[in-house]
């Protein structure tokens, strides 16, 4: 049982040093238009498809819990984008067809689109108007090599950094912890 103990706590190090070199190794240049277009939105919507997917909804729900009105592609309750409205996209490769489909939609609707990413040369990539790029590993790019199976390093990177945008969100608004749990659903 230690063995397998000892092996666990070496895992987890190797697997935060990866996230912590994926992270620190990003390209954050348009961290500022980022935040701006959030902020000026009058709806958010993001997308993903997999695991990513299901950071960037994570990411979808504490920007609700910031008072902001925020949906996941989706969900039955998700309204049309418009051109006061941003859609954030968490896509690794940039080329999930479906994903790419979206993107193309929100472009022709006049929304901002915000990207979370690894292929800085693709289709979503170009169709963006703010992007963060992971440094990281995609389906279609083996830059970074990772002992974590497929595009884990990138999904955790996504979460990890989408949560690290909350806290500058929350010091932009000047928001804290007791407003956000006011707004956490309470039908649990």
């Amino acid at each position: 049982m230690k063995d397998k103990e000892d092996t666990l706590k070496k895992s987890i190090k190797i697997v935060l040093d990866e996230v912590e070199r994926s992270l620190m190794k990003g390209c954050y240049k348009d961290l500022n238009k980022t935040i701006d277009l959030i902020l000026r939105s009058k709806n958010i919507v993001t997308a993903g498809a997999g695991r990513m997917g299901y950071a960037i909804k994570c990411f979808s729900m504490r920007l609700a819990h910031l008072g902001l009105k925020s949906f996941h592609w989706g969900d039955t309750t998700c309204p049309p984008v418009k051109t006061q409205d941003c859609f954030i996209i968490a896509s690794g490769s940039g080329e999930t067809p479906h994903i790419v489909e979206l993107a193309k939609i929100a472009k022709e609707s006049g929304a901002k689109i915000i990207w979370i990413g690894v292929d800085v040369e693709s289709t979503i990539s170009k169709l963006s108007d703010s992007k963060i790029i992971i440094k990281s590993v995609s389906k279609n790019s083996a830059d970074v090599i990772s002992v974590q199976p497929m595009t884990t390093l990138t999904e955790q990177s996504a979460l990890i950094l989408l949560d690290s945008l909350v806290l500058i969100l929350m010091k932009e608004l000047e928001l804290g912890d007791k407003f956000m749990k006011s707004n956490h659903c309470n039908l649990e």
